[in-house]
C-alpha cells in the first residue's frame, strides 16, 4: 500500500492528538486488511466493517482518532472458510491466531509475533516495528424463541466464564491482579461444571486440563444456530456477557463499501441499524476515549523495546518517539 510521507506527521482530529507512530500503526493495521481483503476476494468470502472500524468508517471515512485497531466480521460459514484458507495465503510474516486453538479472543491476523526492527519489515510496515493486525468476529445465528434465547445466552455465558475460572494464565494475568482479587474454590469450579454439562451432551476428560475443552465447546456452542435460519444474529461470545446487542439478518444482506483513510473497506449496506445496535441512536456524535482496550494497544511492547534498547546501550531511533 502506498501511504504518503505527510499522512505519518502527527495531527489533531476531533480535538485528539494523534501521533506519527499510531499513524504507522495505522498503516500496518491496514497491511494487514489488505492481505485479508485479497483472499476473501480471490475465495468469495464476506466480511465485514465492525465495531470501531464500522463506526470510523460511517463518521469519520477512517479510524476514529481515539481508536487504534481493525474489527471485521464474517457469518459463521466464511469464518470456518477463512480459518482454513488464510493460513496457506497469508503471506510471511503476517500468520494467524485460531481463536478455536488458543485463549484469544478473538481470531486474529497479526503483521508479526514479535517486535522486530529489520530494515526489510519496517519498510513493508511502513516503520511500525510492533505487533499490527486485524480483529475477526464470527457472526451467529441465535433462537428467536424467547426461551430458547434465553437458555442458549446463559449457556454460552457459563461455558465462558467456566472457561476464564480455570485458565491458569488469566487467573494470574486479571483476577488476582484486582484490588479485591477473586477466590477460585475448585469444588464450586467442579460443581458449576457439572450443573452445565447435565445441559450439553459434551464430554470432558477431568484428567487433562479443563480451559482448552472449554474453549473447544464454547465455539461449539456458539455456532449451535448457524444452519438455521433466524431472524437475528450477534457476537454471540461478546452477546453473551451483555457487550453487544443482536442484529438483524437482514442487515446483513447486502455490503456497500466506504472509504476509511486512503482504501475502502465492506460494511452492511444497512449500517445504521447496526451502529444503533452497538452504540445507541446517537452514534454519530463522537465521544472521546470511549476504546475498549488501553490506548495505544502497543503500549506494552513500546516500552519492552524501549527498555530493551536503554539496558543494551542503543540508541533510541528518532521515528520511535514522534
Amino acid at each position: 500500500m502506498n501511504f504518503d510521507e505527510s499522512y505519518f506527521l502527527p495531527e489533531d482530529r476531533d480535538g485528539f492528538h494523534i501521533k506519527s507512530m499510531m499513524k504507522r500503526y495505522w498503516a500496518a493495521n491496514l497491511e494487514v486488511l489488505a492481505e485479508i481483503d485479497r483472499i476473501c476476494r480471490k475465495h468469495h468470502i464476506n466480511y465485514y466493517a465492525d465495531y470501531g472500524t464500522l463506526l470510523g468508517a460511517v463518521r469519520h471515512k477512517g479510524y476514529i482518532p481515539w481508536d487504534d485497531d481493525v474489527d471485521i466480521a464474517m457469518k459463521r460459514v466464511d469464518y470456518e472458510r477463512f480459518i482454513k484458507i488464510a493460513p496457506t495465503e497469508l503471506p510471511k510474516p503476517m500468520q494467524l491466531f485460531n481463536a478455536k486453538e488458543t485463549k484469544m479472543w478473538p481470531l486474529r491476523v497479526i503483521s508479526t509475533y514479535n517486535t522486530r526492527l529489520d530494515e526489510d519489515f519496517l519498510k513493508r510496515f511502513h516503520r511500525c516495528p510492533y505487533s499490527a493486525g486485524v480483529d475477526v468476529f464470527p457472526l451467529d445465528n441465535i433462537p428467536d424463541d424467547e426461551a430458547e434465547r434465553k437458555d442458549f445466552k446463559g449457556l454460552v455465558f457459563s461455558v465462558d466464564v467456566l472457561e476464564n475460572f480455570t485458565n491458569e494464565d488469566f487467573i494470574n494475568s486479571q483476577l488476582k491482579k484486582q484490588k479485591n482479587p477473586i477466590e477460585i474454590n475448585p469444588d464450586d469450579i467442579n460443581e458449576c461444571i457439572d450443573m452445565v454439562m447435565h445441559k450439553i451432551d459434551y464430554p470432558l476428560d477431568t484428567d487433562k486440563p479443563l480451559a482448552p475443552q472449554l474453549t473447544a465447546l464454547s465455539h461449539i456452542l456458539a455456532a449451535s444456530y448457524f444452519d438455521k435460519k433466524t431472524n437475528e444474529m450477534a457476537n454471540v461470545h461478546d452477546w453473551a456477557l451483555d457487550r453487544a446487542g443482536t442484529f438483524k439478518c437482514e442487515d446483513y444482506s447486502e455490503t456497500i463499501r466506504l472509504p476509511f483513510e486512503n482504501i475502502t473497506i465492506p460494511v452492511p449496506k444497512n449500517y445504521d441499524s447496526v451502529l444503533r445496535s452497538l452504540y445507541g441512536d446517537d452514534y454519530m456524535t463522537p465521544k472521546i476515549g470511549t476504546a475498549a482496550h488501553e490506548y495505544p494497544a502497543y503500549c506494552a511492547l513500546e516500552k519492552g523495546l524501549f527498555d530493551y534498547l536503554i539496558e543494551h546501550n542503543y540508541e533510541i531511533p528518532e521515528f520511535l518517539t514522534i
